[in-house]
């Protein structure tokens, strides 16, 4: 997400809509961020390949 702030966006607002629709409801708010979580990891294993990224010691 560094490399890519509107992604970076998308999710912040995804979750704190989330977060405001299901305050009191943990589970609910894991499962229904589940899906743009994939969306976002999926186009990060994406970029990564591209350019041949692979995670250093800080980002474990």
């Amino acid at each position: 997400m560094r490399e890519h702030g509107d992604a970076a966006a998308r999710y912040e607002t995804v979750k704190r809509e989330l977060a405001a629709r299901y305050r009191n409801e943990r589970t609910r708010y894991t499962d229904a961020k589940a899906d743009v979580f994939r969306e976002i990891m999926t186009l990060a294993d994406r970029w990564a390949a591209a350019i041949g990224w692979e995670p250093g010691p800080t980002d474990a």
